[in-house]
């Protein structure tokens, strides 16, 4: 989607990039995570998906994508720094060690629920 390539820290357009790949996170890749998530920790846990799964999908999938776009806001500087100045080779391995994070929040917020049923 957006050129990863850095020549160095003087190359113009390297921080617009770095936003661009922020945006796209944030706002494409994370709600169809949520989804994912909810879905399929929900299914290896054996519950059923039209009775179960998609109506707490329904009516859980908006308050978690907002918290996902609230807690964003707080981890954009560290993703802006990753996407900006980590070399494409390792932004996997600091993504992923960022994502620790976020995969509890999504883990929290599929079992909260499940929890009280």
């Amino acid at each position: 989607l957006v050129p990863t390539r850095s020549s160095g820290l003087t190359e113009p357009g390297r921080a617009a990039r770095a936003v661009v790949h922020m945006v796209v996170d944030t706002f494409i890749l994370d709600p169809f995570f949520i989804s994912n998530s909810f879905i399929t920790s929900g299914l290896l846990e054996g519950k059923a998906l039209f009775r179960d799964l998609l109506p707490q999908l329904a009516s859980e999938f908006w308050p978690t994508v907002r918290t996902s776009w609230t807690t964003s806001m707080f981890m954009s500087p560290i993703e802006f720094v990753i996407f900006d100045l980590v070399p494409p080779a390792y932004r996997v391995l600091a993504i992923n060690c960022n994502d620790v994070v976020w995969n509890a929040i999504v883990s929290f917020f599929a079992h909260r629920q499940r929890r009280a049923a």
